[in-house]
């Protein structure tokens, strides 16, 4: 010991130099090129120097020095995407420990204890050793997994190295699983930083006396238990590779979950390490980059390296990556829980994910303390920021959508649904809501559903002309678990369907606000239609006629607004899209008009005048849209051959739909209907003409089959006869 402790003291200057690098290191989200290869030369000097000074490992304290070293500059070969050499590196640790009996005989039960005719018990020397041995070993460990990940694309290979990966992870897995056995949970092994910046790591003032005494976690603990979070990561990937997508959701879930637990801890230990050299300002640690596409793992062919650094391991939380990464994860869980329509853990993903990135305070303490108070950091305002933070507001609202979707969908095939009552009784998931993550999420979503409340009520659930308030909207829940019961299923009732239209609403108004037409066109023109088909799915809910026409009126006044900007030089597809869903809408509210005036056309009211007239002006708007749309193809007659089949469908239903308003128009005189009807006419007649043009230079085109086409040719032989028989003075039925 005494002989170690004179070689850290003859190497005083190399080691200040490493730390000046690691410092440097942990202010980088991706270390340059160039402090990386500097940090490994001095790394190679000092293990040089170490080898030459202890030729031969003999003491437990030489083979964890040593030990130690070799994963450093392991380290830097994993993140310079050299895994061969890190791996190579890493194993001579284990076949350099035959000097010493006791430690090799302890290395081999972690990592073969089907070997051992007792399954591989742990006597107390075991144990004893463990103690000193278990950082260097779940750090070595955690960097063999790492190391044996394929770069290639090939299946085979991806899952042996999977089984390669799985076996030193469960190592690693061993000695974090033994060490909180058999110690007390505020005190950790020995780890690097604690050897070599020990005046640095404990101005905490943690001893493990202190610690156990203050119920305090000391630094070795925060770095042991940082070195499991990355164990539990290394092992989604691996049960990702091996093609087990539930095991690895799970490791992704506990991943993200431990992040929330040790977050604050770490960044409290990384700012005092950071600002003991310096004591002017603390500069802020990069973030966590290598848990930024941890969920990715679980849903694409992730490759990245997995670097388990631990001087980086203690940079501070980033909002940012863990908000993308729930995000993502939230992905997996929908999909999953999609057959037996349950989303619980969906939406519980989402919501955290907002919460995070808005960095509300919802983390519940577990047991994992600091001197110092958390507080409230300050919103960042950057564009990494404000783009992820628009994207998990937009993730929630769209699965809030999806969620109306389904609805709609169900009470279409039962339609008694709709009466139905809801259950009063909470279930057991809304109870355990924010368990996943160990946060307080209550009243988080409380205000996620309710902050747009007279908003929503003011412009689509009641009424516009009288303001009157609509008598079918309900008091909102007094309780947080009819929230989450109402959020997490399909919605079947127009009260049900309530507070999910809400979330929709203000997930996307905060989406807009950075989505906005003059930066991000694209995306706000899509946010937009998003908004319009929550309306469109929310008139399925209602059974009132004038209010299902107010809702769609809302959704005419959102794709107006959205279209009128736009350059029809520069978005011509987006523009077609719009034009389009607003004619369709319109020709709703005009079909909404015309049974209102079937209702009352007996009576012959002024009721009855006013309906005909308001869907002849609604009709006549929704024909306005379609020849804008029809406008858009640059002589059609000419490039019919030239249109794809999703550019030729459009431009035949314009045609067709602009048909049937024609034919549905209320007449004043008999002219006036022989004139509509003749209009009808020409567009079928055009819907036949255009498909067939269509269909002799591309034969293969299944365009020709569709019901519109078909109820084209239909009309077009019919209208004649009964446009004659109109010319001849006899009365039809409308």
């Amino acid at each position: 010991m005494l002989q170690v402790q004179k070689f850290i003291e003859d190497h005083t200057q190399t080691l200040k130099e490493v730390r000046n690098l690691e410092f440097v290191r942990i202010q980088q989200a991706t270390p340059a090129v160039q402090i990386r290869l500097a940090t490994r030369r001095k790394y190679t000097e000092l293990l040089e120097a170490f080898e030459s000074s202890f030729p031969k490992i003999c003491t437990a304290m030489h083979f964890l020095y040593w030990g130690f070293i070799r994963a450093r500059i392991a380290n830097t070969y994993l993140e310079s995407s050299e895994p061969a050499k890190a791996y190579a590196l890493l194993k001579v640790i284990f076949s350099e420990t035959k000097d010493l009996v006791s430690v090799q005989l302890l290395a081999d039960k972690l990592q073969y204890p089907e070997r051992f005719p007792d399954g591989g018990q742990y006597s107390n020397s075991d144990l004893i050793l463990l103690d000193t041995f278990a950082g260097l070993f779940q750090t070595v460990f955690n960097l063999l997994a790492a190391s044996v990940a394929p770069s290639s694309d090939d299946s085979k290979l991806e899952r042996k190295a999977a089984e390669t990966s799985f076996h030193w992870l469960q190592c690693a897995k061993r000695v974090h699983e033994l060490y909180v056995e058999h110690n007390n949970r505020f005190v950790g092994p020995t780890f690097w930083e604690t050897i070599a910046f020990k005046d640095y790591v404990h101005q905490l003032g943690d001893t493990p006396e202190k610690a156990i005494r203050e119920t305090r976690q000391t630094p070795e603990r925060l770095l042991f238990e940082h070195g499991y979070t990355n164990t539990i990561f290394l092992l989604a990937q691996a049960y990702q590779l091996a093609n087990e997508p539930s095991h690895a959701a799970t490791c992704c879930q506990l991943t993200l979950s431990r992040q929330l637990t040790y977050a604050q801890p770490f960044k409290d230990l990384a700012h005092l390490v950071l600002s003991a050299d310096n004591n002017r300002t603390k500069p802020r640690a990069a973030s966590a980059r290598r848990y930024r596409d941890a969920n990715q793992a679980v849903f694409g062919n992730m490759r990245r390296r997995f670097a388990c650094y631990v001087s980086n391991a203690v940079q501070p939380f980033d909002p940012i990556d863990w908000a993308n990464n729930a995000a993502s994860l939230s992905n997996y869980y929908e999909s999953v829980e999609e057959s037996d329509g349950y989303y619980y853990s969906t939406l519980e993903c989402l919501v955290s994910a907002c919460a995070i990135i808005d960095q509300v305070d919802v983390r519940i303490p577990v047991g994992v303390s600091t001197a110092r108070p958390c507080g409230h950091p300050k919103k960042r305002s950057t564009e990494l920021y404000l783009r992820t933070r628009a994207n998990v507001y937009r993730a929630l609202g769209q699965f809030g959508l999806n969620l109306l979707q389904r609805g709609s969908e169900c009470i279409k095939e039962n339609p008694k649904l709709l009466y139905r009552k809801r259950d009063v009784a909470f279930s057991d998931q809304a109870k355990d809501f924010g368990s996943m993550f160990q946060l307080s999420l209550r009243s988080f979503l409380r205000q996620l559903v309710e902050s747009d409340l007279s908003e929503a009520r003011s412009s689509s659930l009641s009424a516009d002309t009288d303001n009157t308030e609509d008598s079918r909207s309900p008091a909102p829940p007094t309780s947080v678990e009819a929230y989450v019961d109402m959020l997490a299923t399909c919605p079947t009732t127009y009260e049900s369907a309530i507070p999910v239209f809400r979330m929709i609403s203000h997930c996307f108004n905060q989406a807009e606000q950075y989505y906005t037409i003059s930066e991000h066109c694209s995306d706000a023109v899509a946010l937009g239609q998003q908004r319009s088909k929550a309306y469109l799915l929310m008139s399925g809910f209602e059974s009132s006629e004038a209010r299902q026409c107010r809702m769609h009126k809302r959704r005419v006044d959102v794709l107006e607004t959205i279209l009128r900007p736009l350059s029809r030089k520069h978005y011509l597809m987006l523009c077609r899209q719009l034009m389009f869903e607003l004619a369709e809408a319109l020709s709703t509210m005009r079909d909404l008009k015309q049974r209102a005036y079937e209702e009352v056309r007996q009576a012959k009211t002024e009721s009855a005048l006013h309906y005909a007239r308001k869907a002849n002006s609604l009709a006549k708007r929704a024909l306005a849209f379609y020849q804008q749309l029809i406008n858009s193809y640059a002589r059609p007659n000419q490039l019919c051959h030239t249109l794809s089949e999703d550019e030729i469908r459009p431009l035949m239903l314009a045609h067709f739909y602009s048909a049937r308003l024609h034919s549905k128009l209320f007449p004043a005189t008999r002219e006036d209907r022989v004139q509509n009807l003749s209009k009808a006419l020409s567009q079928y007649n055009y819907v036949v003409s255009l498909v067939e043009a269509h269909l002799r230079h591309n034969p293969e085109s299944t365009i020709g089959q569709s019901e519109e086409v078909q109820i084209a040719r239909d009309m077009a032989h019919l209208l004649p006869t009964k446009i004659t028989r109109l010319h001849r003075g006899e009365r039809l039925a409308d």
